[in-house]
């Protein structure tokens, strides 16, 4: 990775964490609105829900109708479907998942990850592009603003954005457009999920960082272990050696 010329990230367990698991989220924002919901119930609900709006409405419903946010209200309310017992019920389900659909856009329920505006400041400072890569929806652009990491980038790519998720290589060559005159071979993508992050990137022809709390966890026969970090702190570790 010596002829780095760009630099993008994934978003959700790479730069930033929820402060909680997002089921306590919900069910907490559920009890707010009259809803008293067991977090284990709405984390199981969760899970099937968005799967299957991943298939059905793929990218957030954008090419569906749907829409993104009324793609993440169905996941509330279907979250929720066990305790939708009346129509003053199904209301404040429906009270809830108008409230999470904003809430989401505020830093409440972020952190940034350790490490991360070091990282970014030292790859500005040293000219590499920045860029963000993620399948997200198009709320991505505020929480990156209120958390102040918006400066930090050359470009903001999001899938709703884009038209195509990762894994597709249309994403990473939608992103090489935006860097403007970089190869494949001089383009980096740090992310924390092996098939969506890593093994996409390579599969396009780029270079990838995989972040993994704990290397020894890989799979060695897909990832190269030289590739493997465990924080974003030894990221920029590994490209101040490389300067």
């Amino acid at each position: 990775m010596f002829r780095i010329r760009m630099v993008t990230f994934d978003v959700t367990g790479t730069l930033l964490q929820f402060r909680n698991p997002v089921y306590e989220i919900y069910a907490q924002a559920g009890q707010r609105h009259g809803i008293d919901a067991d977090p284990a119930v709405i984390k199981k609900n969760f899970r099937e829900q968005y799967a299957k709006m991943s298939v059905a409405h793929p990218n957030f419903g954008r090419d569906t109708g749907l829409g993104w946010a009324q793609w993440w209200k169905n996941i509330v309310i279907e979250s929720f479907k066990d305790y939708s017992r009346s129509k003053e019920d199904a209301y404040n389900i429906s009270r809830t998942a108008d409230f999470l659909l904003t809430y989401f856009q505020t830093p409440e329920p972020w952190t940034t990850q350790p490490g991360a505006h070091q990282l970014l400041t030292f790859l500005k400072r040293s000219y590499y592009k920045v860029g963000v890569l993620s399948n997200f929806d198009p709320r991505l652009f505020t929480i990156l603003k209120c958390l102040d990491l918006e400066s930090y980038f050359d470009f903001i790519l999001t899938s709703y954005d884009c038209g195509h998720q990762k894994p597709t290589a249309a994403i990473f060559n939608e992103a090489l457009k935006l860097g403007k005159n970089i190869d494949k071979s001089e383009a980096l993508h740090i992310g924390n999920d092996v098939r969506k992050d890593y093994m996409a990137a390579k599969d396009a022809g780029w270079n990838g960082i995989l972040l993994l709390p704990e290397r020894e966890s890989i799979n060695q026969k897909l990832v190269n272990k030289d590739d493997v970090f465990t924080s974003l702190t030894e990221v920029k570790s590994h490209f101040q050696a490389s300067v």
